[in-house]
């Protein structure tokens, strides 16, 4: 598989709406929001404003707002993984979901003893996750590509614009050559 390394985009909240790190040494899968307007304390990608806006609004680092077990990712459906997402975004606090395989909601909301989910089940959660995370990633480096691309627009207008002035100070101090 190829994975997408744009590990700096997610220090960019004006631009990054969602991040999702994986952590092998912890074994979870982070979820990131971004728009940050306050900094988070102890977030590992910075306390520090990232980006000020023409307006002077300040920007940090996406906001950690949830972990995922890969326990609890392997034994979760996944719309409840999606829903657990939603509901972590308007959290104040870093939500941790781990299994307890002695409550472990199922389709029905009603609890199970044990779960034991397939092999193939695990795969289609993981494999889906991947294809949401490198779509999702891919979306994001896109707009970052426009975005910087615009920066270079706006750095070749200016210059031509400077080359326009002095353009025109030049005909305008011939004009008055011409005139005397």
């Amino acid at each position: 598989m190829h994975y997408k390394d744009n590990a700096e985009f997610i220090r960019d909240s004006l631009m990054c709406e969602y991040g999702y790190v994986i952590d092998i040494d912890e074994e979870v899968l982070e979820f990131y929001v971004g728009g940050q307007k306050e900094p988070q304390k102890g977030n590992k990608y910075g306390e520090k404003i990232t980006y000020t806006t023409a307006d002077g609004e300040n920007y940090y680092p996406c906001k950690l707002v949830a972990k995922f077990s890969f326990k609890y990712i392997k034994s979760a459906l996944l719309r409840v993984i999606v829903d657990k997402m939603h509901q972590a975004k308007e959290s104040d606090d870093v939500m941790v979901f781990d299994v307890d395989l002695q409550d472990i909601d199922n389709a029905d909301g009603a609890k199970d003893e044990v779960v034991v989910p397939s092999p193939i089940s695990i795969y289609k959660k993981l494999d889906w996750i991947q294809r949401t995370i490198t779509t999702t990633l891919d979306k994001h480096l896109d707009i970052q590509n426009r975005y910087e691309e615009g920066l270079r627009d706006i750095t070749r207008m200016k210059m031509e614009l400077s080359i326009y002035r002095s353009e025109i100070s030049m005909l305008q101090s011939r004009i008055e050559k011409m005139e005397k």
